[in-house]
């Protein structure tokens, strides 16, 4: 990584950072409602004060500290450095801090830097929305992106043009995902619908000779579309 554009990257997420902790600093009405509570308020309050931002603060170095990783590891002629003066690298740093600092998983994490330095090597393309990306992500649980993943590499290359999507389905259907967890069959299942609502699965209708009830789940086109935006 260069040095101008390292000196860009630690100046645009200072930036952010400060405004981040100005956000943290100015949540007063919580503060009274945490101290309000009998018994507990005193003692979750001091614990929010100290450990809680200490792990917060944690949480956030841990993000650009992954950020920076990433970056020295990709070609620096890819970045552009004009996005981190931009707006748009500001609002999305924010939403990237406070997704991380509501996390304790580095897998986490390290998809929330792949948003934004997935931002920095394809702004200004439209067809992109890193913001709805890091909305998405944000979302799910760790468990939920593991069985995700899981999902996507069965389903990786997609349907062949002449083939029917329910025989396609069957043949790489998410049952195969099973033996890599463990948790039972309607548990993953219910992951898979729940996933569903943040269209990043789909689920597929219309068999004959199984019942609907058990579920069909395909890759989205949307998560697909973010998988290239990733590079994953």
């Amino acid at each position: 990584m260069s040095e101008d554009t390292e000196q860009a990257i630690v100046r645009a997420t200072n930036e952010a950072a400060e405004e981040a902790w100005e956000r943290y600093g100015e949540k007063w009405a919580l503060q009274a409602l945490v101290t309000a509570i009998p018994y507990l308020g005193g003692p979750l309050d001091a614990w929010l004060k100290s450990k809680g931002s200490e792990i917060t603060r944690k949480r956030i170095m841990g993000l650009f500290e992954e950020l920076k990783k990433q970056i020295e590891e990709i070609d620096n002629k890819k970045i552009n450095k004009d996005f981190f003066n931009t707006e748009e690298f500001f609002d999305l740093a924010i939403m990237a801090m406070d997704a991380a600092a509501r996390t304790r998983s580095r897998e986490k994490v390290k998809i929330y830097a792949r948003v934004l330095l997935g931002a920095a090597t394809t702004w200004p393309q439209p067809q992109h929305d890193p913001e709805t990306y890091l909305s998405i992500l944000a979302e799910i649980t760790p468990t939920e992106l593991e069985i995700l993943k899981a999902l996507y590499r069965v389903q990786k290359d997609g349907p062949p043009e002449d083939a029917h999507i329910t025989e396609w389905e069957k043949e790489k259907g998410w049952k195969r995902i099973l033996s890599g967890f463990d948790l039972p069959e309607e548990e993953v299942r219910f992951y898979l619908q729940r996933l569903e609502r943040t269209g990043l699965v789909t689920s597929i209708t219309g068999y004959l000779d199984t019942l609907d009830a058990e579920g069909h789940f395909i890759i989205s086109g949307l998560f697909r579309k973010l998988a290239t935006f990733l590079e994953m």
